[in-house]
């Protein structure tokens, strides 16, 4: 046996001078101080190598410094440098060098001699040979000589393959949505008393009686089925209010299926193979609309030379949807819902005698809206190509790649006859085609013949040719073209014990130059400059600090794909929202000067032992020539209006381990500050989303998209002035209101694991950020909040302020008096969105973002991993102002901190199962 383990350590050593290249950890494995963890399971989660330790619990693996060793399916060590030896030192430490004599039986040479001879004299045999550190090695030909015998290594062939399916179901519903009063019907009052007025009245408001003093005649009636409102009597029973909401309960499906494969011969890759493959069905949260999407991802690569290969992609994705929001749809059937008064029942159906039916000429049934000729008016078609030939080893390594892409979008919009606004209706079918042709070529050069070093020179070119065309059907065309140039070369360094042995030095320099078609002028200085200084070692070697800054320059231009059709808002009122009908897109990306970004950022890192770390981080972003819309002489242009900085604090805590073995808690905390520094032409107070009464714009000074609207008349003092009727009287002047950016945002996650199990818990508290809450406005003047049905009866109510003349307001007024005009009463007579000032309240919030628990399954031989998670989403949300600071007006970019009918959030529950081989 001494002379097989002698053979077996030479044979070891040979392998290991063939693979110099490559570095391995060595240790021991134990239970406690002196018992070994025999058999132990040890991942290299980075590469996903693995082996097994032996009986001494000893155990050696290929690694790099930065890798992840795992082992008792939760512990883990990460490789450092210094972790890291040759194979050849390994051996020389653990083994003596001694000279085996061959001791060689009769009838071990009759078992020789009895195989057949190859051509060369080798004869087959089956003597394993274990690897250390890795698998088995089959030696398979024998030849014998006049010096002894000689042993040759069978070429081995390998077809590998890998690949997972992950099945999921989510179930949802509605998040915090509006208040709404359910006791006043449909009317106004009239003569001294509350009155109902019948759909037939054109009657848009909710202030007539109270419900429960009505009750359904049961006479015919077009409108409802159950007859006409009249006064409750013993033969009227109540009647009872309708639900007329368009929110439904939701599911989402998907199926993920992916494989690879690779073909290996002697542990080199010769040619791999991929397939992805991807289904999602999903409902939408507005009743009877949902989307499908369907994806396929094809990947091929073969090393075609010595240390080069070739290497191919393709992707498809479609996406179909009955409906989108492009032109407001959502928005607008969610506002007919909600204002649609509770005597009124819009399922009862949306036609009558042809025309549509609503509980007012003025508005809409969402039902009627909602209602689709076609499955789907909404598609989707991308098809994406690569091409890449590369040299990923040796000091000189490089790519040349080439992609093509091409999306297809196609919106049907429409609204039908007799719908508000649009009584001979309207329809357009919008498509847009995108071709987007990219050649990206780059390659590295490390200044040392080193597997390790990371001290390197980059160069990278990217060409860019976009066209895209957007149509039209009955309306104006428009076609862009881009072609863009980017040119980066950049030097990569690294200094080990610099100053003190503890020391190393990270950094990197380069610049870039950026050119393009559509700017007025090309950037030839776009440097990039980033230093690192690590300590390893502060405290014993338990602490370590990381001391890091840079400072880089970002040149880039408004993206072809963004449409800025929803810009047209800015230029209608909230009750004009019935005749929007978005066909205008920028009518040119050309004559711009490029959008700058000059980022400085430091911080500091600190670790402690395994796990534990601290950051925190300041971030400096500094914007010149920032584009946004305007509308000029009928056009949406593009223009660059503003220069503005953004500062960021950032402070990160992970604590691993903690409070329990096993457990992680991560801990971050963000506050951004902003600020316009410069207003580039007479664009001050400029919008950027929103409508023309509120909106966020452009304020010298102020935070990029303030809010700002309409506000009470004050005095020098700061005073509310009272008009002679006792109520406040409204600036004929617009004026900033809130800055929709948080004070701060917290966030907090914690992972468990025990045993199989895994708990992920993550929450957020959001702490201030102003939001205009058009909704509640618009609900409040039509008498269906639930705020205006409390306080429609408060009477006698003194308005803090002073009056004309400077004294005191002493006038008691009553909010809704039915002995005065309609017009007079408090939530009409300030207009359709009241006074924006009334509605801007603290986006604070806390929410919890997910949970999720996982089990894992034993690996079979079969199967690495199967695992099983149920999973809830934003499934509590607090909100001190009953409003989701998430949500965007209309979807838009720029829509945070506007709410006008913005579709709730989801919270939602599910599982998800997921096979991994």
């Amino acid at each position: 046996m001494k002379k097989v383990y002698l053979l077996l350590t030479v044979f070891a050593i040979q392998f290991a001078f063939a693979q110099d290249s490559q570095m391995f950890y060595e240790g021991y494995f134990y239970v406690s101080n002196s018992k070994a963890q025999k058999n132990l399971l040890v991942t290299n989660k980075t590469s996903g190598n693995y082996d097994f330790t032996d009986d001494k619990g000893y155990l050696v693996i290929e690694a790099k410094a930065g890798d992840t060793l795992v082992y008792n399916k939760k512990d883990f060590r990460i490789i450092q440098t210094y972790d890291l030896k040759e194979m050849k030192a390994i051996l020389d430490s653990k083994y003596k060098s001694e000279t085996a004599n061959p001791i060689l039986s009769n009838d071990y040479l009759a078992s020789i001699n009895s195989k057949k001879n190859d051509s060369a004299g080798f004869i087959k045999s089956k003597v394993r040979a274990k690897k250390i550190g890795g698998n088995s090695e089959i030696f398979q030909y024998i030849k014998k000589s006049d010096s002894g015998y000689v042993i040759k290594k069978q070429t081995s062939k390998n077809i590998l393959y890998s690949g997972s399916l992950q099945v999921s179901t989510e179930f949802g519903s509605a998040n915090i949505h509006p208040k709404l009063q359910n006791q006043f019907v449909q009317g106004r009052n009239a003569n001294g008393a509350l009155q109902w007025n019948g759909p037939e009245t054109a009657e848009m408001f909710s202030f007539g009686p109270q419900i429960s003093t009505l009750g359904f005649d049961g006479n015919p009636y077009e409108y409802d089925v159950n007859g006409r409102l009249v006064a409750k009597s013993k033969s009227i029973s109540p009647a009872n209010a309708y639900n007329n909401s368009i929110l439904q309960k939701t599911q989402k499906s998907s199926t993920f299926f992916s494989i690879n494969s690779y073909y290996e011969k002697d542990k080199s890759r010769k040619w791999n193979a991929g397939l992805d493959l991807g289904w999602v069905r999903e409902d939408l949260l507005i009743k009877d609309q949902f989307q499908d999407t369907k994806n396929l991802g094809i990947s091929l690569g073969k090393n075609i030379f010595k240390n080069h290969k070739l290497s191919f992609n393709y992707k498809f994705n479609e996406q179909k949807a009955t409906n989108t929001n492009r032109i407001g749809l959502f928005n607008r059937a969610y506002q007919n819902s909600l204002l649609t008064p509770i005597s009124f029942e819009n399922k009862q159906g949306n036609l009558l005698s042809a025309v549509q039916r609503s509980y007012s000429s003025l508005a809409d049934n969402p039902d009627y809206l909602l209602d689709n000729s076609r499955k789907y008016n909404f598609n989707q078609n991308q098809n994406i190509f690569n091409v890449k030939l590369s040299k990923e080893t040796g000091r000189w390594q490089y790519f040349v790649g080439q992609s093509y892409e091409n999306t297809k979008f196609s919106n049907f919009d429409y609204y039908k006859i007799f719908t508000s606004g649009f009584q001979n209706g309207i329809e357009t079918e919008r498509n847009q085609n995108i071709k987007n042709y990219n050649v990206n070529l780059g390659g590295s050069y490390s200044l040392r013949d080193s597997y390790y070093d990371n001290n390197k020179l980059y160069f990278n070119a990217i060409l860019n040719q976009n066209d895209t065309r957007i149509s039209y059907t009955n309306f104006q065309n428009y076609n862009y073209n881009r072609f863009s140039q980017d040119y980066i070369l950049r030097y990569k360094f690294n200094f080990s014990d610099v100053l003190f042995n503890d020391f190393n030095l990270d950094g990197e320099v380069g610049n870039g130059i950026y050119t393009s078609n559509t700017t007025t002028k090309s950037d030839f200085f776009i440097p990039k400059l980033a230093l690192s200084l690590e300590i390893k070692d502060l405290i014993d070697y338990d602490l370590k600090a990381k001391i890091f800054g840079s400072i880089y320059k970002n040149v880039y231009e408004s993206d072809f794909n963004k449409s800025y059709s929803n810009f047209l808002l800015t230029q209608i009122d909230n009750d004009q929202f019935n005749t929007y009908f978005p066909v205008q897109e920028v009518a040119s990306f050309k004559g711009l000067q490029s959008i700058n970004n000059l980022e400085t950022k430091f911080g500091l890192r600190l670790s402690y032992r395994y796990g534990h770390n601290l950051e925190g981080s300041f971030t400096n972003k500094k914007y010149a020539n920032d584009v946004f819309p305007v509308f000029e002489n009928g056009k949406i242009m593009l223009k660059n209006l503003v220069d503005h900085n953004s500062k960021s604090y950032d402070l990160n805590l992970n604590l691993n381990n903690f409070p329990f073995r096993y457990g992680n808690l991560q801990i971050g905390f963000n506050k951004t500050t902003s600020k316009v520094t410069n207003v580039l032409g007479d664009y001050e107070n400029a919008p950027i989303s929103g409508f023309n009464s509120v909106y966020r714009g452009i304020v010298k000074g102020e935070a990029l998209g303030v809010l700002i609207g309409n506000a009470y008349q004050r005095n020098e003092n700061g005073n509310v002035i009272i008009g002679n009727d006792g109520f406040p009287l409204v600036s004929a002047e617009k004026k900033v209101l809130g800055n929709p950016i948080p004070d701060f945002i917290m966030k907090f996650s914690y992972t468990q694991n025990v045993w199989d199990f895994s708990l992920n818990v993550d929450l957020e508290w959001r702490k201030g950020g102003d939001i205009w809450n058009g909704t509640n406005a618009n609900l409040d003047y039509y008498g269906r909040s639930e705020n205006s049905a409390s306080q429609r009866s408060i009477s006698n109510f003194i308005f803090d302020g002073v009056l004309q003349n400077g004294n005191v307001n002493n006038i008691p007024v009553d909010f809704f008096n039915i002995d005065e005009p309609f017009e007079q009463n408090k939530f009409y007579r300030y207009g359709s969105l009241g006074v924006a000032e009334d509605y801007i309240v603290k986006g604070d919030a806390v929410r919890i973002n997910n949970i999720t628990l996982s089990y894992n399954l034993r690996k079979t031989e079969l199967l690495k991993n199967v695992k099983i998670s149920v999973f809830a989403k934003n499934i509590l949300l607090w909100s001190k102002n009953k409003i989701d600071e998430q949500t965007s007006f209309f979807d838009s970019d720029n829509g945070q901190g506007l709410n006008f009918y913005n579709l709730p959030s989801m919270r939602s529950y599910g599982a998800t199962i997921s096979f991994i081989f």
